[in-house]
């Protein structure tokens, strides 16, 4: 059976060992967050803000992605490009939403009303009960009249999983940027993932 050398070539690319993980990460590791949705949350907000601050001179706040585009596991070992092709098979792209302060409050109560671990980066909240306190952004309490930059895939954009609130966005910064393509580019600058397991949603 004949077999195309361009076939090898692609099998060959797809396993190339980028870095290694020292657990298995899952997104249904945890309630309200898990270790995954933390790592993924993190690389689109830093890279999405590194893209924004050279494009506009600006820098992004916080990242909200969602639980369903998590497709896949990264198991304990070697993390390679096919590891970031399962975990995110789509063509979604980081764009920067300017939300403002009401609209985070919106998200807010969205994430709540999910109960899914929606991968998340710079906002964090107390629980109690079914009510959301101490919302900050960056470590700063939310503000309903300031305004936010938000990283978020163009599918959320586009009022994806509900997540109707960016639409309401008053302006949108584009990336040229996948999901995927951050992800295989953090995987490369880091020789171990960097586990975060902090918490971002507590529950009193």
């Amino acid at each position: 059976m004949f077999i195309s050398p361009y076939r090898n070539h692609v099998e060959s690319e797809m396993n190339t060992v980028l870095a290694y993980s020292p657990q298995n990460l899952d997104r249904a590791q945890g309630k309200w967050q898990s270790a995954l949705g933390n790592l993924m949350a993190d690389v689109c907000l830093d890279a999405a803000s590194d893209i924004i601050m050279k494009r506009y001179g600006v820098r992004a706040d916080m990242c909200l992605l969602n639980y369903g585009g998590i497709r896949s596991v990264i198991p304990k070992g070697d993390v390679t490009v096919r590891t970031a092709y399962e975990l995110m098979p789509f063509e979604n792209m980081l764009v920067v939403a300017k939300l403002k302060g009401a609209q985070v409050a919106q998200m807010v109560t969205f994430l709540l009303a999910e109960k899914k671990a929606h991968p998340l980066s710079g906002l964090s909240l107390s629980l109690t009960g079914s009510t959301a306190t101490d919302i900050k952004i960056n470590g700063r309490p939310l503000n309903h009249a300031d305004t936010y930059l938000v990283v978020t895939s163009d599918y959320l954009l586009n009022g994806g999983d509900n997540m109707l609130f960016f639409g309401q966005a008053s302006e949108v910064y584009e990336t040229d940027y996948k999901i995927r393509n951050a992800l295989i580019d953090y995987f490369k600058k880091v020789d171990t993932l960097d586990i975060r397991n902090d918490t971002r949603i507590s529950v009193k």
